[in-house]
């Protein structure tokens, strides 16, 4: 039901419009395979997206491919409009997983290559799969690459640049003492970190890692110029892992010291036959982290609450010692995954996810197939509102940003027009970039210059209202938009005890002025 929030509008509030508003979409792509893997904001307003390409010189691709896959680096403007494209790469396999944006003004590409010296590549392969880094210029230009890598295969995930402009880039390790690695595996796949000079010169690496499998999914800086790293780990308690795990996989944080010596390390999971995921860390603005990512677990270990049916996302926050805050298990009767995000600079959280449910749990409108779901959440991890946008297709967003204006920028592979994209793909499959009014996810947007709080939300019994406003009446909305209750010259608080658990809209009137919000009844 694409136009169920639209319903809304018409019903509660006729002078706004909530129908889902792309501003601008862009499909890039050349005439065989690209597939998008992540997209960064540029200090000139524009974007920069990351992705592998086999695309010879066709559509939107003006160099041809070095050899299996590549590199593909494309810049547009703050429109989605494509200024340049680079293709980087070997005569074998590359590729990228992310970028930065450096303080020079240029950019380091970070991914993986099992190319030897070849096109691009300045350096064999240390065997297997590397990580490979390339930077370049603020017009594309590559300035340097290097290789790092030990005997066995290696995955680059992710860089960031300290403030002496020292690189830290992190991903996966396979190898013992070999090449640039300095520790062996502590048992299958590991984290392993490196540290290199703004020139990519190795200063240092570290190994992580318990006695199975651990894939790394993001490390940031800390005040304290330690590190933070997020991770999936199988492993119990073993080489450095000190908390145990379920059978199969946890959220895994670890705080680093200036010195590489762990500081303090966490573990997160549910039950000891389910699977949680981690997709992102995030530090918050209040020094703590927020960690999101997807689980089939219901309620067991660390987790509070059952899954609404098959996977769902399930987010965490903890202050800065990893203590829990709160969580928040989201999702439809069917399988939601790998939610990207970002803290708001306003407060709450945006995150893009993939979904397969229909209108459900915590989901309002339905999916053709695999979606891109748009949710936002207030600063305690509540559900403020959500959207669902792709084709008939698949889609799964690799990455969701705020732009300068507040508004949203999304970014997904897709293959074929229909639904929400408007533009036919160049090949197989093309880079799906799209920009959406940041009013279409929030309701918060919805309201005049009536002030009001309501709290606690959620709640099991009592909202409580302030305003200096008197409130002439309270009406109740269910999901479907149907008038649950009036409520003339409400008290200060609304007893709504007798509703069942779920969503529910509450418009609020004064002197012919409203506000309207989304409660939940637990």
């Amino acid at each position: 039901m694409k136009q169920l929030l639209l319903f809304f509008t018409l019903l509660i509030f006729t002078s706004f419009n909530l129908q889902a508003q792309i501003l601008w979409q862009n499909t890039i792509g050349g005439n065989t395979f690209d597939d998008v893997e992540d997209v960064i904001n540029t200090s000139d307003g524009g974007f920069l997206i990351i992705g592998v390409s086999e695309s010879n010189i066709s559509g939107d691709k003006t160099e041809n491919s070095r050899g299996s896959s590549d590199y593909w680096i494309v810049k547009t403007n703050n429109l989605g409009v494509v200024l340049w494209d680079k293709t980087f790469g070997g005569s074998g396999e590359d590729f990228p997983v992310s970028a930065i944006e450096t303080s020079d003004g240029g950019f380091v590409i970070v991914g993986d290559s099992n190319s030897n010296m070849s096109g691009d590549k300045s350096e064999n392969s240390k065997g297997g799969f590397d990580f490979w880094i390339v930077k370049i210029n603020s017009a594309g230009t590559k300035l340097w690459d290097k290789t790092f890598g030990g005997s066995d295969d290696e995955y680059g995930v992710t860089v960031r640049e300290n403030a002496s402009n020292e690189l830290v880039i992190a991903g996966d390790s396979f190898s013992n003492i070999s090449g640039d690695k300095s520790e062996n595996s502590r048992g299958f796949t590991d984290a392993w970190i490196i540290k290199t000079s703004s020139t990519g010169t190795l200063i240092w690496d570290k190994t992580l890692g318990g006695d199975a499998d651990e894939e790394l999914i993001g490390i940031e800086l800390t005040a304290d110029s330690g590190y933070i790293i997020g991770v999936i780990a199988e492993s119990g308690i073993s080489g450095d892992k000190t908390v145990n795990t379920s059978n199969n996989e946890d959220y895994w944080v670890v705080k680093l010291s200036s010195t590489n010596t762990i500081d303090w390390q966490k573990n997160y999971g549910g039950t000891s036959t389910s699977v949680s995921a981690l997709s992102t860390l995030i530090k918050t603005s209040d020094g703590g982290y927020l960690l999101a990512g997807d689980s089939d677990s219901n309620i067991g270990g660390e987790k509070t609450e059952d899954t609404n049916g098959g996977t769902d996302l399930w987010f965490i926050k903890t202050d800065n010692t990893g203590t829990i805050q709160w969580q928040n298990t989201i999702g439809g009767s069917d399988d939601e995954y790998t939610p990207y995000g970002f803290e708001k600079s306003s407060g709450g959280y945006v995150f893009a996810a993939e979904t397969l449910s229909n209108i459900s749990g915590d989901k309002t409108e339905n999916s053709a197939s695999n979606d891109i779901w748009l949710i936002e959440l207030d600063s305690n991890g509540n559900l403020i509102a959500d959207k669902t946008y792709g084709t008939n297709s698949t889609e799964y967003p690799e990455q969701i940003l705020q732009t300068s204006d507040g508004n949203y920028v999304v970014v997904s592979t897709v293959d074929e027009l229909s639904g929400d994209n408007t533009e036919a793909p160049n090949g197989d499959t093309d880079y799906w970039l799209f920009k959406v009014d940041k009013s279409t996810l929030s309701l918060n947007s919805i309201t005049s210059d009536l002030k009001i709080n309501i709290y606690p939300n959620p709640t099991e019994a009592y909202l409580n209202i302030i305003s200096k406003a008197e409130i002439d009446y309270a009406e109740i909305f269910d999901i479907t938009g149907k008038l649950i209750s009036k409520i003339e010259s409400p008290n200060k608080a609304i007893n709504i005890s007798e509703l069942s658990k779920g969503m529910y809209l509450i418009k609020l009137s004064s002197q012919n002025k409203t506000v309207t919000k989304r409660i939940i009844k637990q």
